[in-house]
């Protein structure tokens, strides 16, 4: 057996799958982190986006263990789930959510013993791990459709990820830019694999310049916590971020659309992600998910 798909098996194995809404037509999206480029949360500010557009979404998140901002630690800091999983406090509310919203996020740690028991020692030692590689694929929901985000190390791995995802994912993307950084980047092209159960593998390169960006570096993406990275996707939301702020969110909620079938092929992608980004749905989404909470 390949050895990493027998530690994602090991892994998955200490998911908590009872009573969760059904992956089937469910969006992730979601990246190894361990990339060193220090950006605010642009997966998950992505998969707002994706819901806002009509998707549903069962998002994977963690604390940082490597990095400055996990995806737990930014939506916590936006609201979401404030004082522990809604899932474990309050699971009416949690279907609710999701039946209502289209975005719930399953913390990794209260949802998978295995990821819970080695949570301390991930962020004792702050570097990125063999880990950084497998939860992003054990979501306890298996959502049929995924985005996953691969730093330069889980880059050389991209047909074995491959291999492990197509027998439970209906389509899905694996992302790695050229840069190192785990998600589509912006100043640099992206590798993607697309895969599925009964989809043909399919390598191509995304060009940020054939959507019209053009970035020099990744200044403007850079946080320094949980607090800069939240106020970060609000101001995108707002229509205060800038330019490459909006374009890193649209970039990655475009594969989104794509994947999960809201759009037929990446441009329009980036068209449908343009206009809820930065027409006002994707704020209300975030604000009607942090009422949920208040």
């Amino acid at each position: 057996m390949d050895i990493l798909h027998g530690l994602y098996e090991l892994i998955d194995v200490g998911s908590n799958k009872s009573s969760l809404p059904g992956g089937k037509g469910a969006l992730d999206i979601c990246g190894t982190g361990g990339d060193g480029f220090k950006t605010f949360n642009i997966s998950t500010a992505a998969a707002i986006v994706c819901a806002a557009a009509g998707a549903k979404v069962i998002k994977h998140s963690g604390r940082a263990s490597s990095g400055n901002s996990g995806s737990q630690d930014v939506l916590s800091t936006l609201g979401y789930n404030p004082s522990g999983d809604p899932y474990i406090n309050n699971e009416m509310r949690f279907i609710k959510l999701y039946n209502q919203e289209g975005f719930i996020s399953l913390y990794a740690a209260e949802h998978n013993s295995v990821l819970a028991g080695i949570a301390a020692a991930r962020a004792k030692y702050a570097k990125p791990t063999v880990f950084n590689i497998l939860a992003p694929l054990v979501n306890p929901a298996t959502p049929a459709y995924r985005v996953v985000g691969l730093n330069a190390e889980a880059q050389t791995l991209m047909d074995k990820i491959h291999d492990t995802l197509r027998s439970n994912t209906e389509h899905f993307w694996l992302v790695s830019g050229y840069d190192g950084m785990d998600e589509i980047s912006t100043t640099a092209p992206t590798s993607v694999i697309a895969g599925g159960k009964f989809k043909a593998r399919t390598p191509f390169v995304i060009f940020p310049k054939d959507y019209g960006y053009s970035f020099s570096d990744n200044k403007d993406l850079l946080v320094t916590g949980p607090h800069t990275s939240a106020r970060m996707i609000e101001a995108v939301f707002d229509n205060r971020g800038s330019d490459q702020q909006v374009a890193a969110v649209v970039m990655n909620a475009a594969a989104g659309l794509v994947v999960s079938g809201i759009a037929d092929d990446y441009r329009t992608g980036i068209e449908i992600a343009k206009f809820v980004t930065t027409g006002g749905l994707a704020a209300r989404k975030l604000k009607n998910i942090q009422k949920a909470f208040s």
